[in-house]
């Protein structure tokens, strides 16, 4: 199976009159994050998508989703980084602020998915996260999951 194409620089990742148009930077900052062309293009598009988070321990899926009231809803969705779990969240969250900002979003809703670490969901809760429920994307298997999250302005 190939790779998705990437996106060439100075093409938009949307269909025409589908989704936001991106910015050079805004590219770049989810491509930091872990996207390719065809996941950034599903983005914009407004389907739920999945990526392997870039520079996190080996198998760190996350998911994002952008909605049509502005705001983008990311998270982690499987971890597999044994003890260092809440600082890669912690690391996620800032480049997940950044990416949202670079976007155009008008709100961030972090995302923990089917946490299974008492401790990562004790720490997460104590920080403002609640309960919800959340589209799987097709790749994942679709469906729906249980998740705790936290929504709050771009700043």
């Amino acid at each position: 199976m190939s790779q998705p194409a990437e996106i060439p620089p100075g093409e938009d990742a949307s269909a025409p009159g589908e989704g936001p148009a991106l910015t050079e930077e805004a590219r770049a900052g989810f491509q930091r994050l872990g996207f390719t062309g065809a996941q950034l293009r599903a983005l914009v598009e407004g389907r739920p998508t999945a990526f392997i988070l870039a520079g996190a321990a080996e198998g760190t899926t996350c998911i994002a989703h952008l909605l049509p009231n502005g705001r983008l809803r990311i998270g982690i969705y499987t971890m597999r980084n044994v003890g260092g779990g809440l600082l890669d969240f912690l690391t996620f969250e800032t480049a997940a602020q950044v990416a949202a900002r670079e976007i155009g979003a008008t709100e961030v809703e972090l995302l923990g998915v089917e946490i299974t670490n008492d401790r990562l969901r004790a720490a997460l809760e104590r920080g403002g996260f609640t309960p919800t429920t959340i589209p799987v994307p097709e790749e994942l298997g679709g469906g729906t999951a249980d998740a705790i999250s936290r929504v709050y302005p771009v700043g």
